[in-house]
């Protein structure tokens, strides 16, 4: 293998006997994504995350959408909920998730 291929911190030896772990920062939003060139924020982007984790960028098209699926007639119905998530809830979220289409429901109602 070529050292362009290596990282400073690699030798040759250790890619092929792979005795060095790899991580891999997969980050699920780009911060200078919403931003100009200039670096500063354009708006704020807020996401709605639905009962079966899916995530959308919150707007009026997407939130109207939401409400004519679930057949909401009106707003008051809604309840808005902060919650904190620690290692227990991440691991219970997580299994919910694996086995339900309604991980959030099952975690925190």
């Amino acid at each position: 293998m070529e050292k362009a291929y290596l990282l400073h911190n690699q030798s040759e030896d250790s890619t092929l006997k792979l005795k060095t772990p790899v991580f891999a920062f997969l980050p699920f939003f780009n911060h200078y994504s919403s931003r100009s060139r200039s670096h500063q924020p354009d708006d704020l982007v807020t996401y709605m995350v639905a009962d079966d984790l899916s995530v959308t960028p919150m707007s009026m098209t997407s939130t109207m959408a939401l409400f004519k699926k679930y057949n909401i007639q009106e707003v008051d119905v809604l309840e808005e909920k902060v919650v904190s998530i620690g290692l227990e809830e991440a691991l219970h979220l997580l299994y919910c998730a694996l086995h339900s289409n309604e991980a959030l429901t099952n975690v925190f109602l």
